[in-house]
């Protein structure tokens, strides 16, 4: 995945992602606010979220409500140069 080239909806998560700062457990987002900035569907956003958590580039923070909130992981913070430079 690190390695692969991303596409648009990726990186447009991505990038919410870090503008927003979404770096911790105390500042994670939820799916559908995510969803909300970016543009895309609920259903794209989830998968994206879902790949970039099996590749450790995000972590699940706190729930919210029936929601799981996501972050940025240490892993992306050291590596984000690369991934959105490809």
């Amino acid at each position: 995945m690190i390695t692969d080239k991303l596409n648009k909806s990726e990186i447009k998560v991505l990038q919410v992602l870090q503008e927003s700062n979404i770096t911790n457990d105390m500042n994670a987002m939820k799916i559908s606010t995510l969803s909300e900035k970016t543009g895309l569907s609920y259903f794209i956003v989830r998968n994206i979220i879902k790949s970039f958590y099996i590749a450790n580039i995000c972590k699940k923070g706190r729930r919210e409500g029936n929601g799981e909130t996501y972050y940025l992981s240490e892993l992306y913070q050291e590596i984000k140069g690369g991934i959105l430079n490809e």
